[in-house]
């Protein structure tokens, strides 16, 4: 397992090589770097900052996102969930903002179906809360 830093000139082309060789990549969607984009979104009824980071890169790169989510069920046991969230792999410039606006908007519908489904396993969504 290799882990690339974000937030380096040559971050992406990195990821865009990994994503070459055949490997999957993952990103925290709940955290933010200084100076990273962000929107605002209702969730819960009350309105807080959304990273777009993970979606603007799968889209530059014209690949798909998908949601992953464990879920702590207790001891060494988890249950985890991965579902599409965006096929980006189609998406020009032009439209690559809506498309973005597009899964932003089921990320949150889908964050807040878990949250429901598990509520004692958010407690580290770091700037959601605040």
């Amino acid at each position: 397992m290799d882990i690339i830093a974000l937030g380096r000139a040559d971050s992406i082309l990195k990821i865009e090589a990994a994503l070459a060789r055949g490997d999957v990549v993952g990103m925290l969607g709940d955290r933010t770097f200084k100076g990273e984009g962000t929107v605002s979104r209702p969730i819960f009824g009350e309105v807080a900052r959304i990273p777009t980071g993970p979606l603007r890169v799968a889209a530059m790169l014209r690949r798909p996102a998908v949601l992953m989510l464990a879920l702590y069920l207790g001891g060494n046991r988890y249950d985890l969930h991965f579902e599409p969230l965006a096929s980006l792999e189609w998406c020009d410039r032009t439209e690559r903002d809506r498309a973005i606006e597009q899964a932003l908007e089921r990320y949150v519908g889908r964050l807040e179906h878990y949250c429901r489904l598990a509520p004692y396993n958010w407690f580290n969504f770091y700037d959601y809360w605040k």
